[in-house]
């Protein structure tokens, strides 16, 4: 069976959700709240970020919910960790964020895909005789 749509939104929304955070953040002091509230002010462009990587969470959260509806919590709640998958591979070509690209963190985000892909296996018929 296909990951549903919700699932998927979940999974890229909330991705991006951390990247569009990531990118505010660069110019966005979080010191103290004046230092906070003057960035904000100063760098609307970054607030823009912030505030719509806010939005992004509230909206994959209110998708998964749907999702769970539609899904056992054992066959979901594997599906989410792509999202690190995701946000590994935008942050290393997003414009300020340019995460380095290394080959022990490819070796973990391709870990990561077995496991979903492991988790995600019905049991073969046959080996349970």
């Amino acid at each position: 069976m296909m990951p549903s749509v919700y699932i998927v939104s979940a999974i890229v929304g909330g991705a991006l959700a951390q990247i569009f955070m990531k990118a505010g953040l660069f110019a966005v002091s979080t010191s103290s709240f004046g230092a906070l509230s003057y960035s904000i002010n100063a760098y609307p462009k970054h607030a823009f970020f912030i505030f719509l990587g806010i939005f992004l969470y509230v909206a994959s959260m209110c998708v998964w919910v749907y999702a769970l509806k539609q899904y056992k919590l054992s066959k979901a709640y594997p599906l989410l960790s792509l999202g690190y998958v995701v946000v590994y591979v935008i942050s290393t070509v997003w414009p300020g964020i340019q995460e380095s690209f290394s080959t022990q963190k490819s070796i973990g985000i391709a870990l990561i895909v077995f496991g979903v892909w492991f988790s995600q296996r019905t049991p073969d018929s046959s080996a349970e005789k």
